[in-house]
């Protein structure tokens, strides 16, 4: 099978992690695969870095890179192209995520007996008339959303009455990159859970108003430090200079992949995520999971579809109810009602590399 996947792996991101993941899977199960891979801008984290995608290009991926054009005449050029580059590869299959119009008018451009899925990451509402989304009701055959409610949402929100399912994201897939730390049940005394927050430092993921909590916070956790880059990062630091919380409130900058990610991420005892963003469902919390941590996040998106079966984290309904979700967490975990290796077993089962490429393989053969 000859697979033409539309998706972005410049740069570094969940939505590269995810793209570089189905690169992978189609390449292991040993299907042909072709990647389009946009450049996004650099406050996106999209710029092409130098033997970012060896690994992929060792495994024998073509992949062509569609640079931002900057006229309509560019742009109709660079379609052309991607047309012609895809046409010379002769797909069966077509799966394309993201919000792009090359995207969706390729849908139209490739025969009829190429089989279209669209993969729908974000969070499946719409953007107004003119998300390039609608496209997608007219020229594929299948949608796939990144968690249940993801795919319900793109059904009602762009009337799509054709084949739908539910298959995860991909997260990094630290039990392949790393050695995980060895999750074990148990208790945190109240008061000394050392929280973090992993995730762009954008206004939507909330990180600030994070910070701007700890008057509330100080008596529920010992430490809270925040991961991440972005343009939130100089008011965090900021706020906790001018309100000289630095020996327990901290901005720590990026963070680490592989064994560093997994070493830091296993050294705290719950991840806070607060976001209002428009989410599919974060990747940063199935890498909490794989680490034994458990989280408190916002029920916005798909995020709710983490908590399925799952007692070990806490998502609520708004986020006027986030900080009584963080007071009820570090409860449970004083008296030890947080199971974490119990956490860690339901993430390798549900969202593990190995687990995700299963459900693709299933899909596509079916």
């Amino acid at each position: 099978m000859k697979i033409t996947l539309f998706a972005t792996i410049a740069g570094m991101g969940g939505i590269q992690m995810n793209g570089r993941g189905l690169a992978r899977a189609f390449l292991r199960a040993g299907y042909e695969v072709q990647v389009l891979s946009s450049v996004l801008n650099v406050a996106s984290g999209g710029e092409v870095r130098a033997g970012e995608n060896d690994g992929l290009l060792q495994m024998g991926a073509k992949i062509v890179y569609l640079p931002v054009q900057p006229g309509a005449l560019q742009r109709w050029r660079e379609f052309s192209r991607l047309v012609r580059e895809v046409k010379d590869f002769g797909p069966d299959v077509l799966i394309g995520t993201g919000t792009s119009w090359h995207l969706g008018l390729l849908g139209l451009a490739l025969p009829k007996k190429v089989r279209k899925i669209f993969y729908e990451g974000m969070s499946g509402e719409s953007n107004g008339v003119k998300d390039p989304r609608r496209l997608v009701r007219w020229f594929f055959h299948e949608v796939v959303g990144q968690s249940p409610r993801v795919m319900r949402n793109f059904e009602r929100s762009f009337g799509w009455r054709k084949r739908l399912a539910a298959i995860p994201a991909f997260p990094e897939p630290l039990e392949l990159t790393a050695k995980l730390p060895e999750a074990k049940r148990h208790a945190v005394p109240l008061g000394t859970a050392r929280a973090a927050f992993f995730s762009r430092l954008v206004e939507g993921k909330q990180a600030l108003w994070l910070v701007r909590q700890w008057e509330t916070l100080k008596d529920l956790v010992g430490v809270l430090h925040i991961h991440g880059r972005g343009p939130e990062q100089a008011a965090i630091e900021a706020y906790i200079a001018e309100n000289g919380l630095q020996e327990r409130v901290r901005c720590c900058g990026g963070y680490p992949s592989g064994q560093a990610y997994a070493d830091l991420l296993g050294s705290y005892d719950v991840t806070l995520l607060p976001t209002v963003f428009p989410e599919g469902a974060p990747l940063v919390l199935l890498e909490s999971m794989a680490c034994g941590v458990p989280f408190v996040a916002n029920g916005v998106g798909g995020i709710p579809d983490y908590a399925t079966e799952n007692p070990d984290c806490l998502v609520v309904p708004r986020q006027e109810a986030f900080l009584d979700g963080v007071r009820r967490m570090v409860q449970a975990l004083s008296n030890e009602e947080i199971d974490q290796g119990r956490l860690q077993r339901f993430y390798l089962a549900q969202y593990s590399q190995a687990a995700i490429e299963r459900q693709w393989l299933d899909y596509l053969a079916s």
